[in-house]
Protein backbone atom coordinates (compact mmCIF):
# COMPACT_ATOMS: atom_id res chain seq x y z
CA UNK A 1 0.00 0.00 0.00
CA UNK A 2 2.77 2.41 0.66
CA UNK A 3 4.61 2.16 -2.78
CA UNK A 4 0.88 2.29 -4.61
CA UNK A 5 -0.05 5.75 -2.49
CA UNK A 6 4.00 6.78 -3.29
CA UNK A 7 3.41 6.58 -6.66
CA UNK A 8 0.07 8.06 -6.63
CA UNK A 9 1.51 11.10 -4.51
CA UNK A 10 4.12 11.57 -7.52
CA UNK A 11 1.64 11.51 -9.92
CA UNK A 12 -0.26 14.29 -8.09
CA UNK A 13 2.47 16.54 -7.31
CA UNK A 14 3.75 16.73 -10.63
CA UNK A 15 1.04 18.85 -11.47
CA UNK A 16 1.20 20.91 -7.93
CA UNK A 17 -2.66 19.32 -6.94
CA UNK A 18 -3.80 20.18 -3.85
CA UNK A 19 -4.79 16.65 -2.47
CA UNK A 20 -5.77 14.95 0.86
CA UNK A 21 -5.99 11.71 2.57
CA UNK A 22 -9.80 10.73 2.34
CA UNK A 23 -11.93 8.62 4.13
CA UNK A 24 -10.54 5.09 5.29
CA UNK A 25 -7.10 6.20 4.55
CA UNK A 26 -7.49 9.64 6.55
CA UNK A 27 -9.38 7.57 9.31
CA UNK A 28 -5.91 5.00 9.47
CA UNK A 29 -4.04 7.87 8.98
CA UNK A 30 -4.91 10.03 11.93
CA UNK A 31 -6.39 7.08 14.51
CA UNK A 32 -3.64 4.21 14.10
CA UNK A 33 -0.88 6.19 12.28
CA UNK A 34 -0.99 3.53 9.76
CA UNK A 35 -3.08 1.98 6.86
CA UNK A 36 -6.66 0.37 8.37
CA UNK A 37 -5.91 -3.70 8.94
CA UNK A 38 -7.71 -5.69 6.26
CA UNK A 39 -8.28 -2.74 3.95
CA UNK A 40 -7.48 -2.89 0.22
CA UNK A 41 -7.92 0.65 -0.91
CA UNK A 42 -6.97 4.12 -0.89
CA UNK A 43 -8.77 7.07 -0.83
CA UNK A 44 -7.56 10.94 -1.88
CA UNK A 45 -9.04 13.96 -2.33
CA UNK A 46 -9.21 16.91 -4.63
CA UNK A 47 -10.54 19.82 -5.78
CA UNK A 48 -13.13 19.38 -8.26
CA UNK A 49 -10.72 22.16 -10.46
CA UNK A 50 -8.47 19.23 -11.42
CA UNK A 51 -11.07 17.08 -13.16
CA UNK A 52 -9.33 19.66 -16.01
CA UNK A 53 -6.32 16.48 -15.43
CA UNK A 54 -8.68 13.87 -15.59
CA UNK A 55 -7.49 12.46 -19.03
CA UNK A 56 -3.71 13.61 -17.84
CA UNK A 57 -4.18 11.31 -14.59
CA UNK A 58 -5.41 8.42 -16.47
CA UNK A 59 -2.47 8.81 -19.03
CA UNK A 60 -0.06 8.66 -16.34
CA UNK A 61 -1.10 6.68 -13.92
CA UNK A 62 -1.28 4.20 -16.63
CA UNK A 63 2.38 4.86 -17.63
CA UNK A 64 3.66 4.29 -13.61
CA UNK A 65 1.90 0.62 -14.30
CA UNK A 66 -1.47 1.36 -12.19
CA UNK A 67 -4.59 -0.18 -14.32
CA UNK A 68 -7.90 1.94 -14.52
CA UNK A 69 -10.63 0.24 -12.79
CA UNK A 70 -13.64 2.92 -13.50
CA UNK A 71 -14.48 6.32 -14.59
CA UNK A 72 -17.29 7.32 -12.63
CA UNK A 73 -19.73 10.00 -13.47
CA UNK A 74 -23.16 10.98 -12.39
CA UNK A 75 -25.54 12.91 -15.61
CA UNK A 76 -22.26 13.17 -17.24
CA UNK A 77 -20.57 15.24 -14.65
CA UNK A 78 -17.14 13.35 -13.25
CA UNK A 79 -16.97 12.34 -10.10
CA UNK A 80 -13.89 9.49 -8.79
CA UNK A 81 -11.37 7.93 -11.04
CA UNK A 82 -10.16 4.81 -9.74
CA UNK A 83 -7.14 2.71 -10.20
CA UNK A 84 -5.94 -0.35 -9.27
CA UNK A 85 -1.56 -1.48 -8.81
CA UNK A 86 -0.75 -4.91 -7.24
CA UNK A 87 -4.18 -5.94 -6.23
CA UNK A 88 -4.39 -2.04 -4.12
CA UNK A 89 -7.14 -0.09 -5.32
CA UNK A 90 -6.73 3.79 -5.25
CA UNK A 91 -9.91 6.02 -5.69
CA UNK A 92 -9.75 9.59 -6.27
CA UNK A 93 -12.45 11.48 -5.36
CA UNK A 94 -12.98 14.81 -7.13
CA UNK A 95 -15.32 17.47 -4.59
CA UNK A 96 -17.14 20.39 -5.25
CA UNK A 97 -17.95 23.33 -3.51
CA UNK A 98 -21.66 24.61 -2.58
CA UNK A 99 -22.34 27.37 -0.55
CA UNK A 100 -20.59 26.70 2.46
CA UNK A 101 -20.51 22.95 1.67
CA UNK A 102 -18.31 20.65 0.18
CA UNK A 103 -19.18 17.10 -1.14
CA UNK A 104 -18.10 14.56 -3.09
CA UNK A 105 -20.45 11.90 -4.89
CA UNK A 106 -19.32 7.81 -4.26
CA UNK A 107 -21.67 4.80 -5.75
CA UNK A 108 -23.48 2.40 -3.90
CA UNK A 109 -26.19 -0.20 -4.05
CA UNK A 110 -29.80 1.50 -4.65
CA UNK A 111 -32.40 1.54 -2.29
CA UNK A 112 -32.76 -2.34 -3.03
CA UNK A 113 -29.65 -3.21 -2.37
CA UNK A 114 -28.96 -3.63 -5.92
CA UNK A 115 -25.44 -3.17 -7.54
CA UNK A 116 -23.98 -2.90 -10.87
CA UNK A 117 -26.55 -1.05 -13.52
CA UNK A 118 -28.75 -0.15 -10.50
CA UNK A 119 -25.60 1.51 -8.47
CA UNK A 120 -26.75 5.37 -7.14
CA UNK A 121 -24.87 8.32 -6.33
CA UNK A 122 -24.51 8.94 -2.90
CA UNK A 123 -23.47 12.78 -1.96
CA UNK A 124 -21.29 12.49 1.10
CA UNK A 125 -21.25 16.30 2.10
CA UNK A 126 -18.87 18.22 4.04
CA UNK A 127 -18.08 21.57 6.22
CA UNK A 128 -16.25 23.65 3.25
CA UNK A 129 -14.05 24.86 5.81
CA UNK A 130 -11.87 21.55 6.70
CA UNK A 131 -10.70 22.05 2.82
CA UNK A 132 -9.48 25.68 3.03
CA UNK A 133 -6.25 25.41 5.03
CA UNK A 134 -5.37 21.70 4.73
CA UNK A 135 -2.88 19.90 7.46
CA UNK A 136 -0.12 18.51 6.67
CA UNK A 137 1.36 15.12 9.11
CA UNK A 138 4.24 12.32 8.14
CA UNK A 139 2.41 9.09 6.96
CA UNK A 140 4.33 5.79 6.22
CA UNK A 141 7.41 8.20 5.33
CA UNK A 142 5.34 10.23 3.20
CA UNK A 143 4.20 14.48 3.46
CA UNK A 144 0.78 13.91 3.31
CA UNK A 145 -1.91 16.47 3.96
CA UNK A 146 -5.86 15.68 5.54
CA UNK A 147 -8.45 17.75 5.95
CA UNK A 148 -8.24 20.56 9.02
CA UNK A 149 -9.10 19.83 12.08
CA UNK A 150 -8.37 15.97 10.76
CA UNK A 151 -11.01 15.10 14.13
CA UNK A 152 -13.86 17.36 13.05
CA UNK A 153 -13.64 15.97 9.53
CA UNK A 154 -13.78 12.28 10.64
CA UNK A 155 -16.76 12.90 13.34
CA UNK A 156 -18.19 14.44 10.16
CA UNK A 157 -17.65 11.38 8.18
CA UNK A 158 -17.80 8.49 11.28
CA UNK A 159 -19.97 10.17 13.76
CA UNK A 160 -19.29 10.23 17.42
CA UNK A 161 -17.45 6.57 17.00
CA UNK A 162 -14.79 7.34 14.99
CA UNK A 163 -11.85 6.03 17.19
CA UNK A 164 -13.34 2.32 17.37
CA UNK A 165 -12.48 0.64 14.42
CA UNK A 166 -15.87 -0.49 12.83
CA UNK A 167 -15.04 -4.18 11.13
CA UNK A 168 -18.98 -3.92 9.47
CA UNK A 169 -18.51 -0.35 8.39
CA UNK A 170 -20.42 0.54 4.63
CA UNK A 171 -19.74 3.54 3.22
CA UNK A 172 -23.07 3.88 1.37
CA UNK A 173 -25.04 3.76 4.19
CA UNK A 174 -22.95 4.00 7.64
CA UNK A 175 -21.53 7.36 6.58
CA UNK A 176 -22.73 10.33 8.80
CA UNK A 177 -21.91 12.80 5.96
CA UNK A 178 -24.59 11.33 3.58
CA UNK A 179 -26.83 13.61 2.86
CA UNK A 180 -29.53 11.96 0.03
CA UNK A 181 -31.71 15.40 -0.33
CA UNK A 182 -28.58 17.57 -1.08
CA UNK A 183 -28.53 17.71 -4.58
CA UNK A 184 -32.04 17.30 -4.95
CA UNK A 185 -32.29 21.28 -3.81
CA UNK A 186 -30.26 22.16 -6.88
CA UNK A 187 -32.61 19.89 -8.55
CA UNK A 188 -35.79 21.78 -7.49
CA UNK A 189 -34.49 24.70 -7.44
CA UNK A 190 -33.83 24.34 -11.41
CA UNK A 191 -37.07 23.30 -12.27
CA UNK A 192 -38.92 26.19 -10.26
CA UNK A 193 -37.35 28.53 -12.97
Amino acid sequence: MREVLRAAIEILERYNCKWWLDAGTCLGAVRENDFIENDRDLDLGLPEKYLELWNIFIRDFLAAGFQLYKEWSHEGMRTELSFTLNGIKIDLFFYFERKDKCWTGLFGADEKGRWGENMILIPHVFSKELFNNLKEISFVGKRCYVPNPPEKYLLERYGEDWKTPDPDYKYWKDCKAIDMNFLKEDESSRSAI
